[in-house]
């Protein structure tokens, strides 16, 4: 494999152009799960893709922490690139976690 893109999202210090000390994220679990197997299935058959791993955290997430870290192994750089952008348009669209910003 030639290509490991590793994404960490962090949470901004500020939502709707208010300053908040973090996000608090929840999720249905099974169906979260559920969608990410989809979403992953999907990459496979995409892209040349060696693996996927991806951890969301759920609970409070403090200003400038990472919420999200997404990795993709592949061949290349572009299919990895392209592979991880798409988990992460995907996870957002289809996968059940809310998030719910914290103000001051």
């Amino acid at each position: 494999m030639g290509a490991v893109i590793c994404f960490s999202g962090v949470v901004r210090g500020e939502e709707d152009g208010k300053r908040i000390r973090g996000i608090e994220y929840e999720a249905f679990g099974v169906m979260a799960e559920h969608q990410f197997q989809l979403i992953f299935e999907q990459v496979e058959q995409r892209w040349p893709i060696e693996s996927i791993r991806l951890v969301h955290r759920l609970g409070f997430v403090g200003e400038n922490e990472p919420s999200l870290w997404v990795e993709v192994v592949a061949p290349h750089r572009g299919e990895a690139f392209e592979a991880c952008q798409f988990v992460i348009e995907e996870m957002k669209r289809v996968v059940p976690i809310w998030k719910k910003p914290q103000f001051f």
